[in-house]
């Protein structure tokens, strides 16, 4: 349940703040989500973060990669050693993924600075 409600929160904040915000918003959308939902541990913490900001960027940068016909892609992945376009997809997710993650990790430990 604290999960799914972390996992909830973060994507909920993480679309908000984009809106207004630039790349790391996510960062900030960890934050807020362990801060708002507590986990049980650190582990916990990034693991649902990640899954969050990686459900978030895979499903956004699949968006814009559709929207463009996949050329942004292409051009991103020719300048990075001659990667497919559908790579870099790959690797913005998994990029979104740690970056709310890490997130999520500071803001378990700021709840608990918090709380002492």
């Amino acid at each position: 349940m604290k999960s799914s409600l972390s996992i909830l929160v973060i994507l909920v904040v993480g679309v908000v703040l984009h809106t207004f915000l630039p790349w790391y918003s996510i960062a900030l959308a960890g934050i807020a989500g362990a801060l708002l939902v507590p986990q049980g541990s650190a582990a916990k913490a990034f693991a649902w973060g990640a899954l969050a900001g990686a459900v978030l960027w895979g499903a956004y940068a699949g968006y814009l990669n559709m929207q463009n016909g996949g050329v942004m892609a292409g051009r991103l992945g020719e300048m990075l050693g001659g990667l497919p376009g559908n790579r870099m997809i790959y690797l913005s997710t998994v990029l979104g993924g740690v970056y709310c993650g890490l997130g999520a990790v500071v803001g378990h430990f700021a709840r608990g600075l918090v709380r002492a």
